[in-house]
């Protein structure tokens, strides 16, 4: 029985719709970290803990936490409340299921040096983008994350490394250099002390121009910088005290006449098109089905009657969902009191204390705090950030990365800015830039480098296999005179 031509193209898609399915199952699996890991709660995901709706306390079957499909399943509603549930979860499953994808065609290859590496890579683009979302809404990037990244790329290298020295010393050779220097430094640790001393070094010249007290010393302000304390009251000047005052109140007066200011937000339409772009790079065209998909669902679960489609449409790309106030959480199985949160505590006095802020007031409460310069120019979830993508790029790529995060940066603020008619002010953490031009950087990063080397002319360009080589053209042999006749100077004596 002769194979099928087709054969090999349909196991190569087979392996791409596997990717697909594990990326989603990691995406349901960030839902909870977005949700859980800011406000101090148990992850969950072990033994004796099982989801629930905190709306009604339903236990949720096995089939409404299927990826994608139990979202749809149940039309974005609780199975047992019917109370909606954020689009944000599906969206965040379709995006992380686009990058793995994507970095499988990127990254991956026949042979298995090449798979270990897109693994590590693929769980840390989904660190990534569970670290976009949590800053988005908290102003903050979690230091257990950041541990995690640089823990995975560190673990790249030296597992990469150990593989090539293993397959033989010609593999060694010629792998060594894509992970270490020197041959055996692993290429992390020069990666991250170059991209983390790049950003510490701007933090700390930005809290030294923002929230250095006039009247104090280099010293004191580098001791609050890496103690992260507040400036004292006695080291303000009158002059200080009284900008502060001001500042807050022009804050609160343009709050109070035009609301709050815009927040950078991802609604259901924004992610989908960033799922969409990363699905491009494998299927083309066809990525484009990564957001029309999930449009189709969304008018067809949230469609008010009489609704035309650009109402629906344009409420795709509303951003008034942060997600944070329907989500499912876990609780152990065993459990039966209520859980609630109070909202009014007693004092040590006996008496009672205001209310706490909301995870939403709270990242607000801070984000005024950082557009007076109280917290200086740029926080140290940032610089912990760079450690961990240093460690995974390596220090070329890393500060590549830095470039196209400030270009991504400056690009999605002047669209923002000109789209809500009014300035960000405290609405742009830097974090989603930092993810976005490392996502950049791990997907087309060689490339970009390879195609500057030679459009420099630092390096040759590579010869083109896009048409055959043309055979040279066979040469007409040219007439030559016939050969004399020797004896036709003596005929006729």
């Amino acid at each position: 029985m002769e194979d099928s031509p087709y054969l090999p193209a349909l196991m190569e898609w087979l392996w791409y719709a596997i990717t697909f399915m594990y990326g989603a199952i990691v995406g349901s699996f960030l839902n909870v970290v977005i949700y859980r890991l800011p406000l101090g709660k148990p992850i969950g995901g072990m033994t004796g803990t099982k989801s629930y709706c905190p709306n009604c306390r339903s236990y949720l079957a096995w089939y409404h936490n299927v990826p994608l499909f139990g979202f749809l399943f149940l039309r974005g509603r609780c199975a047992y409340c019917a109370r909606p549930i954020s689009w944000r979860y599906f969206t965040v499953e379709l995006l992380t299921a686009c990058l793995w994808v994507a970095l499988f065609h990127r990254v991956s290859a026949v042979p298995p040096i090449t798979w270990v590496d897109y693994v590590f890579q693929a769980v840390f683009g989904s660190i990534l983008i569970a670290m976009v979302f949590i800053d988005l809404d908290h102003f903050i990037a979690p230091t257990e994350l950041n541990v995690v990244g640089f823990i995975l790329g560190l673990g790249r290298d030296i597992a990469c490394l150990t593989l090539a020295f293993l397959a033989g010393d010609w593999v060694f050779r010629e792998q060594a250099p894509h992970y270490a220097y020197f041959r055996y430094l692993p290429r992390a640790i020069p990666g991250a002390i170059v991209y983390g001393s790049a950003l510490f070094l701007v933090s700390y010249a930005g809290f030294l121009y923002y929230a250095k007290g006039t009247r104090e010393s280099i010293g004191s302000a580098t001791r609050r910088f890496l103690t992260f304390e507040d400036l004292p009251e006695d080291l303000k000047s009158e002059e200080e005290r009284a900008e502060e005052t001001r500042m807050l109140a022009e804050v609160e007066a343009e709050e109070a006449r035009q609301g709050p200011p815009p927040r950078l937000r991802f609604s259901p339409g924004v992610t989908s098109l960033l799922a969409a772009i990363l699905l491009a790079v494998p299927a083309g065209f066809w990525g484009a089905l990564a957001f029309v998909f999930p449009l189709l669902a969304f008018a067809a679960i949230t469609r008010r009657p009489g609704e035309g489609f650009v109402d629906v449409f344009r409420r795709f790309f509303s951003a008034d969902d942060l997600g944070m106030e329907n989500a499912y959480e876990t609780r152990p199985v065993a459990e039966e009191t209520a859980i609630s949160e109070p909202i009014l505590e007693e004092s040590d006095t006996g008496g009672v204390l205001p209310a706490a802020l909301t995870p939403e007031e709270e990242a607000n409460q801070f984000a005024r705090e950082t557009e007076s310069g109280r917290h200086g120019g740029m926080g140290r979830g940032d610089v912990n950030l760079a450690l961990a993508i240093g460690a995974m790029l390596g220090p070329g790529l890393a500060l590549l990365s830095l470039f196209f995060a400030t270009l991504t940066g400056a690009i999605v603020g002047i669209i923002f800015t000109r789209v809500n008619g009014r300035s960000l002010r405290y609405g742009v953490p830097f974090v989603p830039f930092m993810a976005a031009g490392a996502i950049i950087v791990m997907l087309f990063g060689s490339s970009i480098v390879d195609w500057y080397l030679v459009y420099a002319g630092i390096r040759k360009p590579p010869p083109s296999f896009s048409e055959p080589p043309r055979r040279p053209r066979r040469q007409k042999p040219t007439p030559s005179a016939p050969p004399a006749d020797p004896v036709a100077p003596y005929r006729g004596n």
